[in-house]
């Protein structure tokens, strides 16, 4: 079984979250929730669920510039991402799988995030 993680920008990525649903109180606690009762336990039995991330196409030279430079700081590491309902994690695992580190959250309707926080890469 996987030992699961927070990374400091995941914690901060949830405080940016929790101020955000100040104007519906409902909405943080559900996905406090959801990530103890659901995302934490797969991630604990599974934890190479996620689609990878590296397997996702730069869509503008920005992006791959970017890519290619992060990419190359974390050399080998495993990074993929889960979906949690409305939001979407990035996170690290090692191989064989016994470490995960949550590294970044954030709704759909975000435009983006910087992950590079999360690896200690800023």
């Amino acid at each position: 079984m996987a030992r699961v993680q927070f990374a400091a920008a995941f914690d901060r990525n949830l405080e940016r979250i929790r101020a955000f649903w100040t104007g519906n109180p409902n909405e943080f606690p559900r996905l406090v929730d959801d990530l103890e009762a659901t995302v934490i336990p797969n991630l604990e039995l599974y934890p190479f669920v996620g689609r990878p991330f590296r397997s996702r196409k730069a869509r503008s030279v920005e992006s791959r510039q970017r890519r290619s430079v992060l990419f190359e700081r974390l050399g080998t590491a495993e990074i993929r991402e889960y979906i949690a309902g409305d939001y979407l994690i990035i996170y690290w695992v090692d191989r064989p799988g016994d470490t995960v580190i949550l590294v970044a959250i954030r709704h759909h309707r975000e435009l983006s995030f910087d992950i590079r926080m999360g690896f200690g890469l800023d």
